[in-house]
């Protein structure tokens, strides 16, 4: 599952912290695609160029959006939004009844890794 990691940085004006807000919303709820975020940035320039012409948002490798303004008459970072990939947790009681009977000593080990050979957590790396 994706999602984004958003930092606000100092300076950060309104456009910035409405693109965090998609952002944050896409987090949980319908995704929203980096570039597409990069992109409501682009169409604010065309639509309002006198507030937002000296905003430059890029989409650094294929995960990272920076939006950069000019802060005290330097051009700063104000936004940066990083896509990431969230694992599940296994959750416990998936697979209570198989711990229970290992504990108790009715599966051994051979038969326990047999059950995890036919049906691995997601999260561990083998």
């Amino acid at each position: 599952m994706k999602q984004y990691r958003i930092k606000l940085f100092e300076g950060a004006d309104g456009l910035s912290k409405e693109i965090a807000i998609l952002a944050a919303k896409s987090n949980g709820g319908a995704y929203l695609p980096i570039e597409k975020l990069q992109g409501v940035v682009e169409a604010e320039k065309l639509l309002y160029p006198s507030m937002n012409g000296g905003k430059q948002a890029e989409v650094i490798g294929e995960n990272l959006l920076h939006i950069d303004m000019d802060v005290g008459g330097k051009i700063e970072t104000v936004l940066s939004i990083e896509e990431i990939e969230v694992m599940e947790v296994m959750r416990l009681e998936d697979d209570t009844e198989v711990i229970a009977e290992y504990l108790t000593g009715k599966l051994n080990g051979q038969a326990m890794a047999a059950h995890e050979q036919a049906d691995p957590p997601n999260n561990i790396d083998y």
